[in-house]
């Protein structure tokens, strides 16, 4: 679909802009934050692994520095693949390095932490991992991590708006990054300090044509002409954005070939050049269109409707608007549509129809305030993650007091063992003449003894079991909590996302409800945590059923009405009734507590 007249072509950049320059900066955030994560070298080094190789030796390795080396590799193959399997190799790599006393290990393994509630925008628990890793760093003068780390503490602080932190912190990983002469990190530093700066962008454009990289000197330059643009510099705005496009016809980048034109149309609707205009962002929505690009799409007509109302032409952008709106809808893009009202307000008021003008605003206003309140909402519930992790961490600590006290008395006991054996038999050499008459009785001390000591293994045992099913029933259950709360941010934060995300959650709810290979992994910890109950439960009534087998387990672990029907997904109707019909096949009488008879088995 074309608009406008349409003009020769001539010589011209694409750069990625949006309808705000909030979207600039998360653009350049990931393009930084990719570099960070992932060197080239690393990079060439992932692609070329074999993931059930690397499966293999993890595996088989012993617990040692290349086991953590490998938890590390596993991390990097999963971040951007399955992020829960990220985080538990993370987590693995920090307790096997701690065990170990492996400094590096815990560094590293605090960074990857970092990094991973970064992707899923916690930035709270972001930072609170990069801090760990950076004071690790530190203690072993690690110059490489310590301005990897830094950088990436700078790009969160960037993003959450203090600047002046975030220039200062990226000016001290420059200054490392010359100590260890890397000079693509010093390239990357740069760039970034140019953004934040918005005027020193081209110091990096000399690392990468040194490295001959013409990709990412498209959009070092692209970042330079961007810059430019917001500046109000339209001279240097559109140099820069013509370099650009040279490269990124080098680099056969058809994407960014696009997002010139759009760019472009929006540099000449300042110069209040309309027509200009029209061209470039015909020639725009051509491309986005070729390679179905829909988010583009309506970004691109959004400033040909601006195009309009610059031509005076309100009525031929209201549609153009309209469609907007019901695009963004559709797929959720709040900020386009968002400025789309605000735009067709525009129309109306040339119109003078200052009723729907008026409407659009109002909708415009409430979108932003809705934005606003779901950021403030996020930082909330960032805070309350990070606290429950501390209870939680703070309730196990507890727990593993009480199994050292509990230990520290079986030393004792063994002590005062050794302690009466002693005397036993120092009193029998001093006391040879009445050995005999004490012999029955010292037996009898020594069965009295044993028969205390066993019971006091078994109340050890006990508690011991106890933790270990109370840890299961609450890892079973966070861990779906929080995959299910990390895919739904994820659609939150890519949109575009939605149908993959969707079908995912969905995928994952099945697994959660109805996996018979779950169900037979928590039978096994189950039977050895309480003794073998199912098997007991099974020999007293052997026409008792899967389901009901699976009801009594949680009924043992003392689960209410409501989890249970939670973890099986149904009603606690269907829970209360699924109770009666196995206290009905148990022969119980109405006043037996069917918990307190499984308790008994």
């Amino acid at each position: 679909m074309r608009y406008g007249q349409g003009l020769e072509d001539t010589n011209i950049l694409p750069i990625l802009v949006a309808d705000k320059p909030e979207l600039i900066m998360r653009l350049f955030f990931f393009q930084i934050f990719w570099l960070l994560l992932f060197p080239l070298s690393s990079l060439r080094a992932i692609q070329a692994s074999n993931i059930e190789s690397l499966l293999n030796a993890y595996e088989q390795a012993k617990s040692d520095t290349i086991k953590v080396k490998l938890l590390g590799d596993l991390y990097n193959y999963y971040l951007y693949r399955d992020k829960a399997k990220a985080k538990k190799y993370a987590i693995e790599e920090i307790e096997l390095s701690t065990t170990l006393n492996h400094i590096k290990g815990q560094c590293l393994g605090n960074y990857h932490l970092g990094v991973y509630y970064n992707n899923i925008g916690m930035n709270d628990s972001s930072n609170l991992y990069y801090s760990k890793a950076m004071e690790l760093a530190k203690s072993i003068h690690d110059i490489m991590q310590m301005s990897n780390i830094n950088h990436a503490m700078a790009i969160q602080q960037f993003y959450q708006g203090n600047l002046d932190v975030a220039l200062q912190m990226t000016i001290e990983t420059a200054e490392l990054n010359k100590q260890i002469n890397d000079s693509l990190g010093l390239a990357i530093s740069l760039d970034f300090m140019g953004m934040i700066n918005q005027n020193k962008g081209q110091y990096a454009l000399e690392i990468y044509e040194k490295y001959n990289d013409t990709y990412y000197q498209s959009q070092a330059l692209n970042d330079i002409g961007q810059t430019y643009l917001l500046l109000e510099d339209y001279n240097n705005a559109e140099k820069f954005l013509n370099e650009s496009f040279k490269k990124s016809i080098e680099a056969n980048s058809k994407s960014i070939t696009g997002t010139v034109y759009t760019n472009l149309g929006k540099l000449q609707i300042q110069l209040n050049d309309p027509d200009k205009a029209m061209h470039y962002l015909n020639k725009a929505l051509e491309i986005q269109t070729q390679l179905n690009e829909i988010r583009k799409q309506i970004i691109t007509k959004n400033q040909i409707g601006q195009a309009y109302n610059a031509l005076n032409k309100p009525r031929m952008a209201i549609p153009i608007f309209s469609e907007v709106i019901e695009t963004s809808d559709r797929i959720d893009s709040k900020s386009t549509r968002q400025y789309a009202y605000l735009y067709r307000s525009e129309s109306f008021k040339l119109l003078a129809d200052f009723e729907n003008a008026l409407k659009d605003f109002e909708k415009y206003k409430q979108i932003s305030d809705t934005l606003f309140n779901n950021e403030k909402s996020k930082q909330i519930e960032e805070l309350r993650t990070i606290h429950d992790l501390k209870q939680k961490e703070a309730d196990l600590a507890l727990q593993k007091k009480e199994i050292d006290v509990l230990n520290g008395e079986i030393k004792l006991a063994n002590i005062k063992k050794l302690s009466y054996a002693s005397g036993m038999i120092s009193f029998i050499f001093i006391a040879a003449l009445v050995y005999y008459s004490l012999k029955q009785r010292m037996k009898k001390k020594e069965i009295e003894r044993r028969k205390q000591e066993e019971i006091l293994i078994k109340e050890i045992e006990f508690k011991k079991k106890e933790l270990a099913s109370q840890t299961l029933h609450l890892v079973q259950k966070n861990t779906f909590l929080q995959e299910l709360k990390q895919n739904l941010e994820k659609i939150k934060n890519s949109p575009e996302l939605f149908k993959i995300e969707f079908r995912r959650i969905v995928m994952l709810l099945k697994k959660e409800n109805a996996s018979d290979r779950d169900w037979e992994i928590f039978k096994s910890y189950f039977s050895e945590v309480h003794d073998n109950f199912d098997k007991k439960l099974m020999d007293i009534y052997r026409d008792i059923t899967e389901k009901e087998l699976r009801m009594a387990s949680f009924i043992k672990m003392k689960l209410s009405t409501k989890e249970i029907a939670a973890m099986l997904n149904v009603l606690p109707d269907s829970v209360l009734k699924s109770k009666y019909r196995l206290k009905k096949k148990l022969n119980l009488d109405k006043e037996m507590d069917l918990y307190h008879y499984l308790n008994t088995l």
